[in-house]
């Protein structure tokens, strides 16, 4: 799990839904208790995921690659 995690800015990150909160379990773990989730399914390596204002998705190259909505 920890091999698909990258570092994102704070502000990124202050108001995620329920949808990006990780499973409760994890909250006493110091590793996971602070991840956001950002779910893609294995067969879309295209997919983007609405996060805040931004698009996100996960480049093989480029690794987390990020558009602002306007």
């Amino acid at each position: 799990m920890l091999r698909h995690t990258l570092p994102v800015l704070a502000a990124w990150v202050a108001r995620r839904g329920p949808q990006h909160r990780s499973p409760q379990a994890w909250g006493n773990h110091p590793l996971l208790a602070d991840l956001i989730l950002l779910p893609a399914p294995a067969s879309d390596p295209e997919h983007t995921e609405q996060y805040g204002r931004y698009l996100l998705r996960m480049d093989d190259e480029l690794g987390l690659v990020h558009t602002t909505m306007r």
